[in-house]
């Protein structure tokens, strides 16, 4: 019977197409792969590569068998998420979210749906929130775009719009609105963890001297006593509403600084977070 680890060798060989490539990438020496992808054919009882005097390739046979190979390895993956799903539901539902704004009504909304589930959420870039959903790290991922894959449900969650908060006598507060190239260069307020915002802002602004700051209680104290600008969206602006006094909200124009949000889990996952669909659907009618 052949072992995981003789399958991911003899998969990774027929990929690379050599065996310094293939050794390379799996950090073994070339001999030591050699001697594998023998074993496994020596196994098979049938020849599967066409050896010449420095170089070995496979044949119709080894290709078929790296096809099958693949299969199953790509099923005993499949297993093991499924199982750790299973396991994982019964104790934690992770959410791995671009932004803060959307966990603060759909983390609620999960607690009341899956009462004997903890909730665990994260805040990462774009990047970091696909990488670690594609991985099984997240069970929903919140995106501010679906993920084209058919194995995965995209859903319509929330919109948001970014506004910049100035205070009423700055030279700022007579326009209607803005964009954040006419910010770049500015000296701005920016909170910590706030995903994608974060790396648009680093993006669009490079020139801006931010204030970070590591805490919402440290970013809501200067916020309310300085006068520094800052931004603040259509979501936050409820949650936040006593930082706004003698503030002028100004339009951030960029199509990037407005965004849908959309819900993002897998389809074979849909039985277990129906109920979840249903109501992100209803929310949206």
């Amino acid at each position: 019977m052949f072992e995981t680890k003789q399958l991911i060798e003899f998969v990774t060989f027929a990929q690379c197409k050599t065996l310094s490539a293939a050794a390379e990438k799996l950090n073994l020496s070339q001999s030591a792969l050699s001697r594998s992808i023998k074993k496994f054919e020596e196994e098979t009882g049938v020849e599967l590569f066409e050896r010449s005097k420095n170089k070995i390739k496979l044949n119709d046979n080894g290709r078929l068998a790296a096809a099958e190979a693949e299969k199953i390895l790509d099923e005993m993956d499949n297993m093991l998420k499924n199982i750790r799903f299973h396991d994982i539901n019964k104790r934690t539902i992770s959410i791995g979210s671009c932004a803060p704004s959307p966990l603060w009504e759909i983390t609620p909304l999960i607690s009341g749906l899956y009462t004997n589930s903890a909730i665990n959420s994260e805040i990462k870039s774009n990047d970091d929130v696909i990488k670690g959903f594609e991985k099984g790290l997240y069970h929903i991922a919140i995106l501010p775009k679906p993920i084209k894959n058919s194995e995965y449900i995209s859903i319509k969650y929330v919109e948001e719009k970014l506004y910049l908060s100035v205070s009423e006598n700055s030279p700022l507060a007579r326009k209607k609105s803005i964009t954040l190239d006419e910010l770049n260069g500015e000296t701005m307020l920016l909170g910590k963890s706030l995903g994608f915002w974060h790396d648009l802002c680093i993006e669009k602004m490079p020139d801006t001297q931010f204030i970070m700051q590591n805490t919402g209680t440290d970013f809501e104290t200067i916020a309310k006593n300085s006068s520094l600008p800052f931004f603040v969206t259509s979501l936050s602006e409820k949650k936040y509403n006593k930082l706004h006094e003698n503030k002028v909200f100004i339009p951030v124009t960029d199509k990037e600084a407005n965004p849908v949000y959309y819900c993002i889990m897998r389809k074979k996952h849909r039985t277990v977070f129906a109920e979840l669909i249903e109501n992100i659907k209803q929310y949206n009618e």
